[in-house]
């Protein structure tokens, strides 16, 4: 039996997304994420300006791929 390999991906954006998404398909890859925190354009830019709260946008798509 082989170990699975680990690969942490960092980022943020679309770009993780799509990475994340298509790493997911292989059995032998043990896979994490480290997303960036520091959005600030379209709607995830407006709820931290108007509730100060960390952007969602980019944390949620990398758990969606995940």
């Amino acid at each position: 039996m082989s170990k699975k390999k680990k690969i942490v991906v960092v980022g943020g954006g679309t770009g993780t997304y799509q990475v994340l998404s298509g790493l997911k398909n292989y059995p032998s890859i043990e896979l994490s994420a480290v997303i960036s925190m520091c959005d600030s354009g379209g709607s995830t830019g407006r709820l931290r300006k108007e509730l100060g709260i960390l952007p969602p946008g980019d944390v949620r798509r990398a758990i969606l791929a995940l």
